[in-house]
């Protein structure tokens, strides 16, 4: 199982944006370890990638499963990415809408 996981988590960006790979990557999300779920977080946590995937057809599914599954800092970890350039000069934050 552990080798099947190493496998597929050095391929898993590649297969978060694919029309059947994307599946793939939310069933680590589910059913992974601690290790593995923490290997995809940083994926979606690296400069823009949250905001791209949240976008595209498929990879939007994974962020979905990171919400669903991850524990709770991975949800917190999440959320400050997505609120991180949300506030305005006074502190507050902002709506963004595109």
């Amino acid at each position: 199982k552990n080798a099947v996981l190493e496998k597929i988590l050095t391929i898993h960006e590649k297969l978060a944006t694919d029309q059947y790979g994307n599946y793939v990557v939310q069933q680590v999300l589910a059913c992974g370890d601690e290790v593995h779920r923490a290997a995809i977080l940083d994926t979606l946590t690296r400069k823009d990638a949250l905001l791209t995937m949240s976008k595209h057809k498929f990879a939007s599914n994974v962020v979905e499963a990171v919400l669903v599954h991850g524990k709770p800092h991975h949800r917190e970890k999440l959320f400050d990415e997505m609120l991180k350039d949300t506030r305005d000069e006074d502190g507050g934050y902002c709506c963004v809408i595109e």
